[in-house]
């Protein structure tokens, strides 16, 4: 019984194998059938495929493997609408496909890459989808505001941009202007900047702008709003200049030594020894509010005679300048005045009608702004600007002046 049970089943495996065997060799016969020549050549597919956005337009970028039997690659897009065919020719390593496919309609594309041998035998499909910017998107697009232009202290006009989102794609804005020679210039500001100078830009001039941008990372195009025209600063005007020419300028000022409570000596500015009636120290004084230039006579200290205080200045433009000081307080006694003379000095007291400029200002009032105007007509003029003043030691009401910061400033004529 268990012999037979045991050839039953070797029949039935036998049986089984055949017809497995018959079947196989049916569905071979099968696919030759098909396949003319024999067993079916594919051909190597596109390797590392890019589809890189673009203005109406995308860049297809992928790699050619090895394959030496790749003859051609087709690309179809949006759903085999539309295809290219690219001649390959190869060499003996990888080599690479970039071509640009323009005339594209806005929006999102599907892209189909197939590779072929001369025999007509492909590859198998490499799927990529792809973005395209059109009009609707650069209507889209926004000019950085700019919020305001000045004179810097270099005479040179000062732009300042409001913030704009990057994460747009905004990367910087280009600005054309024109130089104080007449010729075209054209800049960049990166986003990340809020302020910038146009170097040599001809004063009041108009000049035109717009704001570049690359919407996303696989974008060969760079977009761009509209130019805009912008009238920076015009007109005639006093330009403050004083960081550029003077030294210490206060508010508050500095001293270069000080008797460590209440007076001192100026740091930048020249005092001759009439001014240092504290033990050696005087024009400088430590406030409450700050340190301020100073000249003080009475109340203990000795009187102060022809006292100066001033620094020596180089003054590059020719034309109108003027000289401000701001008074924190004063006293009714003694004699102050502001004074302006070409050259590396100051005259006396005594002889201050020969200054270049001068204002008494002993009878102003503490908080008034005092001026002193002068013309250069030389460039690169020196030009001495400082105090001269008498406070006598006796007075009851006091002779003091205290000054808050000086200024310096060119008058730009209207252009």
């Amino acid at each position: 019984m268990y012999i037979k049970s045991k050839i039953n089943f070797i029949i039935i495996f036998c049986s089984t194998v055949s017809l497995f065997l018959i079947f196989s060799c049916s569905k071979m016969d099968a696919y030759k059938k098909y396949a003319a020549g024999g067993e079916i050549s594919y051909t190597g597919k596109i390797d590392t495929a890019i589809i890189y956005s673009g203005y109406k337009r995308v860049l297809v970028y992928g790699l050619f493997s090895s394959d030496p039997k790749i003859s051609s690659c087709t690309i179809y897009w949006d759903n085999r609408a539309d295809s290219i065919v690219i001649p390959v020719t190869k060499t003996s390593g990888v080599d690479t496909l970039k071509t640009y496919i323009t005339g594209l309609s806005e929006g999102t594309h599907s892209f189909e890459m197939i590779n072929y041998d001369k025999n007509g035998n492909s590859s198998v499909g490499v799927f990529k989808t792809g973005k395209v910017y059109g009009d609707i998107y650069l209507q889209s697009l926004i000019n950085r505001t700019i919020t305001n232009s000045a004179l810097n202290t270099d005479l040179n006009t000062q732009l300042s941009f409001a913030s704009i989102d990057n994460s747009t794609g905004a990367f910087t804005t280009e600005i054309h202007y024109l130089s104080n020679e007449g010729d075209s210039l054209t800049m960049f500001v990166p986003v990340g900047t809020s302020d910038t100078i146009l170097t040599n830009h001809q004063y009041g001039s108009v000049f035109t702008y717009r704001t570049l941008y690359i919407p996303d990372t696989l974008c060969i195009d760079t977009l761009a709003t509209n130019f805009e025209a912008y009238q920076p600063v015009s007109g005639s005007t006093w330009v403050d200049v004083t960081a550029s020419y003077i030294k210490n300028a206060g508010n508050p000022f500095n001293y270069s030594s000080w008797d460590g409570s209440r007076w001192g000596i100026l740091s930048n500015w020249i005092t001759n020894d009439a001014v240092k009636n504290a033990g050696g120290y005087g024009g400088y004084e430590k406030r409450t509010e700050g340190g301020a230039l100073s000249m003080e006579g009475g109340w203990g200290l000795p009187s102060i005679t022809n006292g100066k205080i001033y620094q020596t200045v180089t003054l590059p433009y020719t034309g109108q300048w003027r000289c401000s000081a701001l008074i924190d307080v004063l006293g009714s006694a003694g004699t102050k005045y502001l004074t302006i003379n070409k050259g590396d000095s100051l005259p006396d007291i005594t002889n201050i009608a020969s200054a270049t400029g001068y204002f008494d200002f002993s009878s102003s009032k503490a908080g008034a702004t005092i001026n002193v105007d002068f013309s250069v007509k030389d460039s690169s003029s020196k030009v001495t600007v400082g105090f001269v003043g008498t406070m006598p030691g006796t007075s009851s009401t006091g002779a003091y002046y205290k000054i808050t910061s000086i200024k310096l400033l060119y008058y730009i004529e209207k252009k």
